[in-house]
């Protein structure tokens, strides 16, 4: 699971234009949000069942096509929960232990 987390990560990292990747945070200006003074536009989904698909390998196409789609449609956002505590396919099996 940790192998996905880095490569969701990576693909962020591209997704976003060359202007706005720095060391900048997102701030407002007037009632916009802008990286490093470039204006940046949020458009995004939630994607609740990402952890649950990516942690069954006969699923984990389902994460690339999801993506693949984000790109067509210009999406630069993706909310997922990772809370996952003790059930099934958890990603926290204990307190303080972590199933990567």
């Amino acid at each position: 699971m940790c192998f996905w987390a880095y490569a969701f990560l990576f693909f962020l990292h591209f997704l976003q234009p060359a202007a706005v990747r720095g060391s900048g945070f997102v701030k407002t200006e007037g009632t916009h949000f802008s990286i490093n003074r470039y204006p940046m536009f949020v458009n995004g989904f939630k994607s609740y069942w990402l952890m649950t698909v990516a942690t069954d390998s006969t699923q984990r196409n389902k994460v690339t096509s999801a993506f693949e789609q984000v790109v067509v449609h210009g999406l630069n956002v993706s909310k997922t929960w990772t809370f996952n505590d003790s059930q099934y396919k958890a990603l926290r099996t204990s307190p303080a232990v972590y199933d990567e």
